[in-house]
């Protein structure tokens, strides 16, 4: 199984100005390229691709003797991310975008890696120490396929590993759960259990707009202005690691709990369009993600039935479909047509459940 850590790194200064340096290398061995490209193709139509690439560095690092202080994998590796960005204009994507040395700043290795419980080891780098609740000599790992090196925007160097793991699935429980998603409430499951939405950047609000509005009436580069800014960009990445926390703990705890997890295939980006802030925060979609690749992981079962079943209009004693329901200020109500009194997002929950292990068993 394929799993990638994000641990983070504490290079010592030698090795802060060598990872620089192989940023920079790389930025522009990436808008070099992606210029070369440009050109050729504008003026004679002419389409370069990895091959001659590669071979065109080659010559460009006799010329630019600066280019060979990275390790080779670097560099033949952003090559390989220009070329896959074209692939992927090709298919309908957005075209490659030139790098900012302001931006987020990184490069990928394969070369000759290392890993300990306190270092990993990369080429011309050498050891580098990391600290992180990761204890990767026991995280079960029969193979390192890359390490991505970064640097945020605040100063901090990451590494992310992508490597081949064994992970063993959780134990069989017999329980299955269909869980209703909101803004209120964070998940509704079909039990009648309600998580509730933390609303992290809500609570943290009057915060946020004091640290924005010191960067806008800053002058725009002075120093001052630097600092404001970075005490957000610190803020943002705060609010980020808190919303993160809560959506492992509670997709790892789902896992562990349910075999089978029912839930509605949102369309997320419309809802944005109405309710944008609120969704945001919320996070659902990063939460759906989570739950989808760690299900693989742990050996559970994920399933999302279609946005447009009426979930919250079927009564889940009678199947009565209430068209009145479809003014969702109705939070509470009694079926007209059996009179059982209705939650309207644990009855949706209990609909989700029954509807997603139909589908199920139709694809079985």
């Amino acid at each position: 199984m394929n799993k990638s850590f994000k641990i983070r790194i504490y290079p010592t200064k030698e090795q802060q100005i060598l990872l620089e340096k192989s940023f920079g290398a790389s930025r522009f061995i990436y808008n070099h390229f992606l210029k070369l490209k440009q050109y050729l193709y504008q003026e004679f139509n002419i389409k370069i691709t990895f091959n001659h690439m590669s071979k065109m560095l080659t010559e460009l690092k006799r010329q630019k003797t600066w280019l060979t202080v990275p390790d080779k994998c670097a560099l033949q590796n952003t090559l390989k991310d220009l070329d896959n960005a074209y692939k992927k204009f090709y298919n309908g994507a957005g075209y490659p975008k030139f790098k900012r040395k302001d931006s987020k700043n990184s490069y990928r290795t394969n070369c000759n890696i290392k890993i300990n419980n306190s270092f990993i080891t990369i080429p011309k780098v050498g050891l580098l120490r990391y600290k992180d609740k990761y204890k990767l000599e026991e995280e079960n790992i029969l193979k390192v396929y890359n390490v991505t090196i970064s640097k945020n925007n605040i100063g901090e160097y990451y590494a992310s590993i992508s490597a081949e793991v064994y992970i063993p699935h959780f134990e069989r429980t017999n329980q299955n759960v269909g869980i209703d998603l909101g803004l209120k409430e964070f998940a509704i499951f079909n039990t009648g259990e309600k998580i509730n939405n933390p609303r992290i950047l809500a609570t943290l609000e009057k915060k946020y707009r004091k640290l924005a509005k010191a960067v806008s009436r800053k002058v725009y580069g002075s120093a001052n202005y630097q600092k404001a800014k970075l005490k957000l960009t610190k803020f943002h990445k705060y609010i980020a690691n808190i919303r993160k926390d809560f959506l492992h703990k509670l997709s790892t705890n789902l896992l562990k709990e349910f075999d089978i997890i029912c839930l509605e295939d949102l369309n997320i980006k419309g809802l944005m369009k109405n309710k944008g802030k609120s969704y945001q925060d919320v996070a659902q979609s990063e939460f759906v993600t989570m739950l989808k690749y760690k299900a693989e992981w742990y050996g559970k079962t994920i399933v999302q039935i279609s946005r447009w079943f009426p979930s919250s209009q079927l009564c889940s004693e009678c199947g009565y479909k209430n068209p009145a329901l479809k003014d969702t200020s109705i939070r509470e109500y009694d079926c007209p047509e059996c009179g059982t009194h209705h939650d309207r997002d644990i009855n949706a929950a209990i609909n989700i459940l029954r509807e997603g292990l139909r589908i199920l068993e139709e694809n079985i």
